[in-house]
């Protein structure tokens, strides 16, 4: 029984010290996920600041783009070359005004998928955190098993104890009895 009570509690502790390594991997796992949650912050502000300045600068360009086309209504008196450079400029205007709106899409793009990326994070930190729950209930359970273990051994160790000290009593009185008898 003892050597039962040894080994259940040895098999405890393993146990114990195993759910203690898994607690450590989580946690691990944790401050990873936190990290990488925090790098898809900050990639996701520099994307949010790079879309807001392509913002303001297809604003800028369409200004620019109502302001030539302004000055060529004003100058339909000019000539046929004035009028060729006014619509080379607005063609240079077009250009860079659909190159800005192609980099805006493309930065709409890339925040939602850092977006998405980042609730992925979110959602696997979540199930790491609940994780670590749940080991931390597993071990103090273990934990006080292990305690209700040791004093049941501690129990049935006194028990024991106190059965030999009265099993030797009982040989020693009844040798002393033969003795005597023999002596007789």
């Amino acid at each position: 029984a003892l050597q039962k009570d040894r080994e259940s509690a040895s098999g405890f502790e393993k146990r114990v010290s195993d759910l203690e390594a898994e607690v450590a991997s989580l946690q691990k796992e944790v401050e990873e996920e936190r990290h990488k949650h925090i790098d898809s912050k900050a990639l996701l502000s520099q994307a949010e600041a790079s879309t807001r300045d392509s913002s303001t600068r297809s604003v800028e360009m369409r200004r620019q783009i109502q302001e030539l086309q302004d000055e060529l209504q004003q100058r339909q008196g000019m000539s046929q070359e004035s009028a060729q450079q006014v619509e080379e400029e607005r063609a240079k205007s077009r250009l860079v005004f659909d190159g800005l709106h192609a980099q805006l899409e493309e930065h709409r793009s890339v925040r939602q998928d850092l977006e998405d990326h980042s609730r992925t994070h979110n959602e696997t930190l979540g199930s790491v955190r609940d994780q670590l729950d749940q080991a931390k209930v597993e071990i103090e359970q273990h934990l006080s098993d292990k305690s209700a273990l040791e004093n049941v051994r501690d129990q049935v160790q006194k028990e024991y104890e106190e059965h030999k000290s009265n099993t030797d009593e009982i040989i020693h009185t009844e040798r002393k009895r033969n003795e005597e008898h023999l002596e007789r």
